[in-house]
């Protein structure tokens, strides 16, 4: 799987788990903490990859 790829799931995962624990807050009462530490975790991976990929392209 290519980078580009990997970069655009995670971030698509991380705004829906966002989305996910601001709109269940019905349910329990920590759902947006929970979506917002798995959201911001997930555009973490996915900076850290795009970080990653772009200092790969620098050094060729």
């Amino acid at each position: 799987m290519s980078s580009k790829r990997k970069i655009i799931i995670f971030i698509s995962i991380g705004i829906c788990i966002i989305l996910v624990g601001m709109y269940s807050q019905h349910i329990f009462a920590y759902a947006p903490t929970i979506g917002w530490f798995g959201g911001l975790l997930c555009l973490i991976i996915a900076t850290f990859i795009a970080l990653n990929r772009s200092s790969e392209s620098f050094k060729s």
